[in-house]
């Protein structure tokens, strides 16, 4: 497999893993008892904080 298709697999499933991530925290912030601004909001910081550490990950991991 050429080096940008696996770069290209890799980014697809880091962005899957932090749509489930976000996804799932703001059904628990919802399901807790926060309105749904707040959630959208706990779902996006899951997003940012889940695919900064999968795109550190990969990145170190790819350059070897």
């Amino acid at each position: 497999m050429k080096a940008i298709h696996l770069r290209a697999v890799c980014l697809a499933f880091a962005l899957l893993i932090s749509i489930l991530v976000a996804v799932g925290g703001g059904v628990l912030a919802h399901l807790a008892g926060d309105g749904v601004a707040r959630a959208v909001i706990t779902a996006a910081a899951a997003f940012a904080a889940t695919m900064a550490l999968a795109l550190t990950t990969l990145s170190f991991l790819l350059r070897r």
